[in-house]
């Protein structure tokens, strides 16, 4: 009697001492407390579960193809878990068709959807998707009317049957439920094929946790205030944004027209703006003549203002509200005295910049010499006023009496998209210059090996170049002294080989360079 209940309920002989021992209990109620202790054993579960991973055609490889490894256990796992605690059938059976569909899912009932993803998957190359999306669901409907509904559903996947409890309609009804996966059709032969659950052990979890607890800790940091620093940069960004718009004034114009006969008509408007109205020919050249103060010129503003008169309240003239400035030309008209003509200095840009820019549309592009290009506004910026910076090679002297030509031409592919309201002004002090300039960037300097013990080690061991960086010293390394070297041939975007193999010894190495910048 205890052989036979011992293997229906764990599938397993009971031993002989349990043998001996339900012999001789002469209780009454010996049988009972048998079936009580072997329900809760652990392999009463594993025994449960045996059965109905075959039924569900659990596996721990993919099945076609190569027939790959699966990782499924999880779901295997739940399953024993769900008989040895005795889960209610209504919750077994819902969580298994649809844990990961359960309003705020568990961890657990998403395992329990791991049911789905027991049927037989491929990654073979010339599979065709639709086919295999299709067998997919097949084999769920299959399996679940099977199991749940004790029918074998296979005919009505063609066809309904006379005396058949389920119609070919129905069967579809159910293939619709399965048929809404978001998953790969092909496994690519991974043990786990998207989508899938990342399950930490609780040792695991509790890493993970004190890992996301010094994150934040460190996150919070980085993100506080340090009210010193931002006072202090508070009060540096004031002080040169005075500077700066100190060292800007808007040059009144002195006469605005296109050189186009059939161009816009162009007016001066309140703060030295210019209007363009009338003709908007697919391309056009405005020439401004302005009036400079006497004084040192460094560079130029180019300011694009939207108005109401311009289509879609934008800045340029363009259908769309949109301009591309396809070149900005200026020059210099020093005046050389009665009876004698004008003499006019061109003026060369060697450093543009905007508040903002379209791809591939920056504002170097409108000092490049070339018709096809120029400077523009992304649509969803061309509502707004917007800047463009044009500094001089070298700062320009202006004398008394000189003026100012400069030129907008608007000669690009994108016909009909010249500014519509638009601003100049100069910067006649000598900070410009220095302000804008390029940045002084340093070759690579490289130092190394310093020897490690192995490649963790030596990641997480702060040599003494992470103490502080100084050029001139040396310092003891794998074989001999070493020290910095500058690297030209280092170049930023690139992979480089540092030196040579070391033979097997481990090394660590140090990279550092100079950035000037004003």
């Amino acid at each position: 009697l205890i052989r036979r209940a011992a293997l229906d309920l764990t599938g397993l002989p009971p031993t002989v001492e349990e043998v001996d021992a339900f012999l001789a209990d002469k209780d009454p109620e010996a049988y009972e407390k048998l079936v009580d202790r072997l329900l809760a054993s652990p392999r009463y579960g594993e025994h449960m579960t045996r059965s109905w991973l075959d039924a569900v055609r659990y596996a721990d490889s993919h099945g076609y193809h190569i027939d790959s490894q699966r990782d499924l256990w999880p779901y295997r796992d739940w399953l024993i878990e769900a008989f040895n605690r005795n889960k209610r059938f209504d919750e077994f059976t819902r969580e298994q068709l649809a844990g990961d569909m359960l309003p705020e899912a568990s961890r657990d009932q998403k395992i329990a959807s791991g049911y789905i993803r027991c049927n037989l998957s491929t990654g073979e190359g010339g599979a065709i998707e639709a086919e295999y999306r299709a067998k997919y669901a097949f084999d769920r409907v299959e399996t679940t009317g099977t199991i749940w509904l004790g029918l074998t559903l296979v005919c009505a996947r063609c066809h309904s049957h006379k005396y058949d409890p389920i119609t070919q309609k129905e069967y579809y009804g159910l293939y619709a439920i399965f048929n809404n996966l978001d998953e790969p059709v092909m496994d690519g032969n991974k043990p786990n094929p998207d989508p899938f659950l990342k399950l930490p052990s609780q040792e695991q979890q509790e890493r993970l946790d004190w890992l996301k607890a010094r994150l934040s800790e460190g996150q919070a940091k980085v993100a506080g205030a340090v009210p010193e620093l931002d006072q202090a940069q508070t009060a540096w960004m004031k002080r040169w944004h005075e500077r700066f718009r100190a060292d800007w004034a808007t040059l009144p114009p002195v006469k605005v027209g296109s050189v186009k006969t059939n161009g816009a008509q162009l007016k001066t408007v309140a703060d030295g703006a210019v209007l363009a109205e009338g003709a908007n020919p697919e391309q056009d050249v405005f020439e401004l003549t302005l009036g400079p103060k006497p004084g040192t010129l460094t560079g130029l503003r180019l300011e694009a203002l939207p108005h109401e008169s311009l289509p879609h309240k934008r800045s340029g003239r363009g259908e769309d509200g949109r301009f591309v400035l396809s070149e900005f030309e200026a020059e210099l008209i020093l005046p050389q005295g009665e009876g004698k003509p004008d003499q006019a200095q061109k003026l060369k840009f060697t450093r543009t910049l905007a508040d903002v820019a379209e791809k591939d549309r920056e504002p170097e592009k409108a000092v490049d010499g070339k018709a096809g290009t120029g400077w523009a506004l992304p649509a969803e910026a061309a509502g707004e006023p917007h800047t463009a910076l044009f500094v001089l090679a070298e700062p320009t002297g202006v004398p008394a009496g000189a003026q100012l030509r400069v030129r907008l031409r608007f000669e690009g592919e994108q016909h009909g998209r010249a500014l519509g309201h638009f601003r100049v002004a100069a910067a006649q002090g000598p900070e410009l210059t220095r302000w804008l300039h390029p940045p002084k960037i340093e070759p690579w300097q490289v130092i190394g090996p310093f020897k490690t013990d192995g490649l963790q080690a030596g990641f997480n061991t702060a040599y003494s170049p992470e103490q502080e960086v100084d050029l001139k010293k040396s310092y003891p390394g794998v074989r001999e002294d070493i020290k910095w070297n500058a690297r030209a041939d280092l170049e930023d975007g690139r992979s480089h080989v540092l030196v040579d193999a070391l033979h097997g010894v481990h090394g660590a190495y140090y990279l550092t360079r100079t950035i000037e910048a004003t």
